[in-house]
């Protein structure tokens, strides 16, 4: 109710609708706001330091860097059906949820709910991205926006946040580059790739743990980015792999049985991607989707 009265402000501000109308439209917000039932007990609420603390990317860095990124936030209302962000744009701000519900959207498809203290978009705080999900407010809901511009601003004045930006950026090339060593996927432009990343997940395994079983359906490929891990067929060591290497990419065609057991040789970390993952962000992706296509009628990957 609070969103919708800013909401009609800020069009009576800009001419769109007269004095007389924003009297009603506040006389009926503040008879709705009456019949409310009282609030016993507050909600606890974080303050925007430390909501922005709560993003990964932004997490660890000293509560000085925190209040300075706090300054720069900027509180926004949207309304129920409002779009805060959608797929396929260029992204250049990172929202929180202070108060309110958002729906994510991947095509048409409502694939998760977002509430308060929920965050998303942090990746534009890295370079100019493309969106990967289209997030609408369910309901009148206030966030806090984060610009990519006083990001960067604050990160040439202070050594603390350029440093952690320079080694996230460098991590996800590490990993880009990692992607694009994969048969399947190797020679797709540079866009495609970084949004393949963002579809990874970072796991780790201690020494032998089974990632994969010979005989078992795959659903995911692995990328060793440290470490090793030892191949079996017919419980015979076969090979070993090391960082930079590959293997499973067949299950991300299909529901292929797996034709080795892999098991962990040394404390390491596997970039994840799973078909369902890759699949989804192939429907609205012509280029992904054709090599995909060719791929599973060829069969020319090596395994």
């Amino acid at each position: 109710l609070t969103a919708a009265r800013l909401h009609a402000e800020k069009d009576h501000h800009n001419g769109e609708i007269g004095a007389k109308a924003l009297v009603r439209i506040e006389e009926m917000i503040h008879e709705a706001i009456s019949t409310l039932p009282p609030v016993t007990e507050a909600a606890p609420r974080l303050d925007a330091s430390e909501l922005i603390g709560t993003v990964p990317l932004l997490n660890g860095l000293p509560t000085e860097v925190l209040d300075q990124l706090s300054e720069c936030a900027k509180s926004v209302t949207f309304l129920a059906g409002d779009i805060v962000i959608g797929e396929g744009e260029r992204g250049d701000a990172l929202y929180i949820i202070t108060h309110g519900v958002a729906s994510v959207y991947k095509g048409d498809n409502e694939v998760a709910e977002l509430s308060d203290g929920d965050f998303f978009g942090e990746m534009a705080l890295l370079g100019n991205q493309v969106r990967t999900a289209t997030v609408k407010a369910k309901h009148p809901s206030t966030l806090l926006r984060l610009r990519r511009r006083d990001v960067m601003q604050l990160a040439r004045e202070g050594t603390e946040l350029r440093r952690r930006l320079t080694d996230i950026k460098e991590e996800r090339q590490t990993q880009t580059d990692l992607i694009g060593i994969v048969p399947l996927l190797r020679g797709l432009s540079s866009e495609v790739l970084e949004l393949i990343v963002e579809q990874t997940m970072s796991v780790g395994f201690k020494p032998g743990d089974a990632v994969m079983t010979e005989g078992e359906r795959g659903d995911s490929m692995f990328i060793i980015i440290h470490g090793a891990v030892s191949v079996y067929k017919a419980g015979e060591h076969i090979s070993d792999l090391k960082e930079g290497d590959f293997f499973g990419e067949m299950a991300l065609l299909g529901d292929q049985v797996r034709t080795a057991t892999v098991k962990i040789k040394e404390q390491t970390a596997l970039l994840k991607l799973s078909r369902a993952d890759i699949l989804q962000l192939a429907e609205n992706n012509p280029e992904l989707k054709e090599r995909l296509e060719e791929a599973k009628a060829s069969r020319e990957v090596v395994i």
